[in-house]
């Protein structure tokens, strides 16, 4: 049916051949460990390892605080291409490695969200990162003064508020930090309302919201 002209054929070549050789024990050790990762601003942590024959990796995000199990773990150590899925979500997951840092995103019921990865062995003193914000402080919230606590239990933030004027202390939800800029979030349920802020040195100084007015408020080392 067709032409000896048309035809070659190449001897001792699977159909999966390919020119360049496997991934060395180096090549695999640039994404092979654990990560310090903020996902859609969230943070936790995130690990892959070479069985020998497949990636297994899973993630940590401090906010659910439980290890999810990743899957169709696929990374090219030629170009630095990774991509994942993480079942619990059903949200595939792509990025680039560069140095120690993946940079990336992933989509969630069709909406997109960026993720980023960085080595834990490049963020020597992570307690010392947790430190610049745990503790006590001193609040001045809209002009009322008082007191506000934030403490890392090893997976998640927990935090309280104390305004005199009330007199009783209230808990904190959804506490975000991110050691690196400084930036930080939580929610005060009690009335509603999100705060934002940023640390620099032993102050940190934000904005929070309630009934749809915007006000200010600050903290200093207790």
């Amino acid at each position: 049916m067709f032409p000896l002209s048309g035809c070659v054929v190449t001897a001792d070549r699977s159909p999966y051949y390919t020119h360049e050789p496997a991934p060395g024990p180096i090549d695999l050790r640039r994404i092979e460990g654990q990560w310090f990762v903020v996902n859609a601003d969230y943070p936790g942590k995130l690990e892959f390892y070479w069985d020998g024959h497949m990636w297994t990796g899973r993630i940590w995000i401090d906010y659910f605080s439980k290890w999810e199990a990743l899957m169709d773990i696929f990374f090219d150590p030629r170009t630095g291409e990774l991509r994942f899925t993480r079942p619990a979500f059903n949200a595939p997951y792509s990025g680039t490695l560069s140095g120690n840092r993946i940079a990336g995103t992933f989509i969630y019921q069709g909406r997109t969200y960026s993720w980023e990865a960085t080595k834990e062995a490049a963020r020597r003193g992570p307690f010392l990162d947790l430190r610049s914000i745990q503790g006590v402080w001193f609040v001045t919230n809209a002009g009322f003064p008082g007191k506000l606590e934030f403490y890392w239990d090893g997976h998640m933030w927990t935090g309280r508020i104390w305004i005199d004027y009330f007199s009783k202390w209230e808990a904190l939800t959804d506490i975000f930090f991110d050691p690196r800029t400084g930036g930080m979030r939580f929610t005060r349920p009690a009335f509603n309302a999100p705060y934002s802020g940023t640390l620099s040195e032993n102050q940190i100084v934000g904005t929070f919201v309630y009934q749809g007015s915007t006000y200010s408020w600050d903290a200093r080392r207790h």
